[in-house]
């Protein structure tokens, strides 16, 4: 549902032809990792086991409802403006090395055999800028967009939302 509220506005700014399928893949992919790896904090090690032994779903129900984890929210705040749009996402969870991460990206390949693992892989195929904070529980996504210059100028658009729980989304 967000994903569409900022897809939707920037399909606008591009016209009927624009092509943002891989922000919405690279949108759902970091939301995910937030709600998944953050706010849950389920490791890289846990979800591998859990997909692999077909326990994935039951691992999210579980943590979800864990005193721990259940009130926790992810954050979001985006930007649209005339030549990019700017996507900040920010979970309530422990972080994570992210420049660690990075390093292990540059061996691995995107065809890796592994059932997990590949989110960051995907979003920076998509993505044109992708900053964390120093913590690891924030990204901030970047993708300039060549617009259609026939449609008439758009002011930045803004909204923040959190996510509860991974499911309910308020607005502010």
């Amino acid at each position: 549902p967000i994903t569409m509220e900022i897809v939707r506005g920037i399909q606008y700014v591009l016209g009927e032809y624009g092509n943002v399928d891989g922000l919405m893949v690279s949108i759902t992919e970091v939301l995910r990792n937030a709600i998944e790896h953050g706010n849950l904090g389920i490791t890289y090690e846990e979800k591998q086991e859990a997909v692999l032994s077909g326990n994935y779903e039951k691992l999210l129900e579980e943590r979800s409802k864990d005193e721990k984890y259940k009130n926790r929210k992810v954050y979001i705040h985006y930007k649209l403006d005339e030549d990019k749009v700017m996507i900040r996402i920010r979970d309530e969870g422990d972080g994570f090395d992210w420049k660690k991460m990075y390093r292990k990206l540059k061996r691995t390949t995107k065809h890796s055999h592994k059932p997990t693992g590949r989110g960051l892989i995907i979003v920076k195929m998509w993505i044109d800028k992708v900053y964390f904070n120093d913590k690891g529980n924030e990204v901030t996504l970047i993708k300039y967009i060549k617009r259609n210059n026939s449609l008439p100028k758009i002011k930045g658009k803004e909204l923040e939302v959190f996510i509860r729980r991974g499911y309910e989304i308020e607005a502010r």
